[in-house]
């Protein structure tokens, strides 16, 4: 189940995107991948990566974004496994799906349109899932896990990684994680599943 789902959001990514119907389809799978995963002994955890100012356009902003969320990735493998590559372990190994998002406008009665956090970066960060077996050298949850070594994730630009171990629906929990596929401005390019075949 894991990898036909895996190959058929790759199809989708290696499609030209831009209608809302196959935005509508590509979330879809990306949400079956996701409840997929959730097999006995995996975990879901929602991750969101946040980011400090950075310089340049909204693209380069993207770019730099895309490469510190591979370099966490990897270091996590890295922590599950001495060696992530070794066919040995490739069934074991944590999946992650990842999006670029931007806030949504909070509304209240008194005032409308209220921001509830500061814009750094305009808004712009990444959130996703990720899968893990706790087979391997990581023997706690993610979010603990996190916690306990978050000065081995962080780097000049990337700030924090808060994770949350996801305990109610993952249909939902997937859905917000790629919500970001719904806005005009994002497409299936903006999408990452990690680790990288």
């Amino acid at each position: 189940m894991r990898n036909n789902s895996l190959r058929n959001c790759k199809n989708y990514v290696n499609l030209e995107s831009g209608s809302r119907i196959e935005k509508k389809d590509l979330i879809e799978a990306y949400s079956d991948l996701l409840v997929g995963l959730e097999k006995p002994h995996w975990q879901l955890y929602l991750v969101t990566l946040s980011f400090n100012q950075m310089g340049g356009n909204r693209e380069r902003r993207k770019e730099t974004m895309r490469t510190e969320t591979i370099n966490m990735f990897n270091k996590l493998l890295t922590r599950f496994f001495r060696r992530p590559r070794s066919d040995s372990v490739k069934g074991w190994l944590p999946v992650g799906v990842f999006m670029f998002d931007m806030p949504v406008r909070k509304t209240n009665k008194r005032r409308r349109n209220v921001t509830s956090q500061v814009l750094v970066n305009d808004g712009l960060h990444v959130h996703g899932i990720i899968a893990a077996h706790p087979f391997g050298r990581i023997q706690m949850s993610l979010e603990k896990y996190f916690i306990q070594h978050q000065n081995v994730f962080r780097t000049q630009n990337l700030s924090e990684v808060d994770v949350r171990q996801i305990q109610e629906s993952s249909r939902k929990a997937a859905g917000y994680a790629v919500k970001g596929l719904k806005r005009f401005d994002m497409s299936a390019d903006d999408m990452l599943i990690l680790p990288r075949d």
